[in-house]
Parts: C-alpha cells; sequence; structure tokens
C-alpha cells in the first residue's frame, strides 16, 4: 500500500494562527486597560484640583468669617459672580479660574448658611454637566466676648 506523506507545514500554519491570535486577544485587553488607566489618571487630577480649590476657598471663609463679598476680594474673583448667600467662580478644563461657564469645565459653588452663632458653608465643586467631583462644609464659630455674639470685623 502507498502511504501518505502528511504534510508539517499546515500543522505549523495552523500553529502560527493561533498564536497570533492569542497575542492580538492580549493586545486588545491591554488596550482596554491603558484606556481605563487614562480615565482614572484624569479622574484622579480633577480630583486633586478639587480638593486644592476647596481647601483653599475653606481657608478663606473662615479669614473672612463668612462674608461673601469680601471671600470674592481675598480669592480675587469679580464680585457680579457672588449673590446673597452664594458664590460660584467658573474654570476651564485646565482648572484656570474663568469668567463665565464653559461647557467642559469646572465651577466651585460656596453656599452661605451662616447665623449669629455659627458660620457655616459648603462648599462644591462640580463638572459642568453636573456631576459632583468634591464636596467639602465648612464651620467656625463667630467670636464671643463680653456677653455677646459677633463676628470680627
Amino acid at each position: 500500500m502507498y502511504k501518505r506523506k502528511t504534510s508539517k507545514s499546515t500543522l505549523l500554519l495552523m500553529e502560527l494562527v493561533m498564536v497570533i491570535f492569542v497575542f492580538a486577544l492580549c493586545a486588545a485587553v491591554c488596550l482596554g486597560l491603558f484606556g481605563a488607566s487614562q480615565k482614572m489618571t484624569d479622574d484622579s487630577d480633577n480630583l486633586n484640583h478639587a480638593v486644592a480649590i476647596s481647601r483653599t476657598a475653606a481657608n478663606c471663609y473662615k479669614a473672612v468669617n463668612g462674608d461673601l463679598t469680601n471671600l470674592a476680594e481675598q480669592m480675587h474673583i469679580p464680585a457680579a459672580l457672588c449673590e446673597q448667600d452664594r458664590m460660584r467662580v467658573y474654570y476651564d478644563k485646565y482648572w484656570e479660574p474663568a469668567g463665565q461657564a464653559a461647557d467642559d469645565g469646572y465651577y466651585l459653588q460656596i453656599d452661605s448658611l451662616s447665623d449669629t452663632a455659627m458660620h457655616t458653608a459648603d462648599i462644591t465643586v462640580c463638572h459642568m454637566d453636573g456631576a459632583v467631583i468634591f464636596q467639602l462644609q465648612v464651620k467656625k464659630a463667630a467670636l464671643y466676648t463680653g456677653g455677646e455674639l459677633y463676628a470680627a470685623e
């Protein structure tokens, strides 16, 4: 009988196709992970900026005893952005202060909840789409001397 020889090149070709498939699958997984890590880096960067801006605003709020007009001056912000009990500061996508809202920017909002005994404020940093990045509540007791509560001038 005649024996037919099997070609080893067919086996080698199938093995190469399988190896290329495995490498392509690994590359696709790695690209997905790189994309996710870039988003995590951006989120972390935004959180760092939001915390720094909130802490600065909180320290200035305490320094001016809850007066938002003086707070705007301390932070070098135009007074037009201040309402009676609310102040809003806009930032661009690079976290630089901006005069107006931008679609890809951020904003810092300070809601003053002061009364005669305690100066309290809610400080919130949000993306323009409304997603809250960081939130902080600040409290400072009003000064007490001689039987009267008063805020320092």
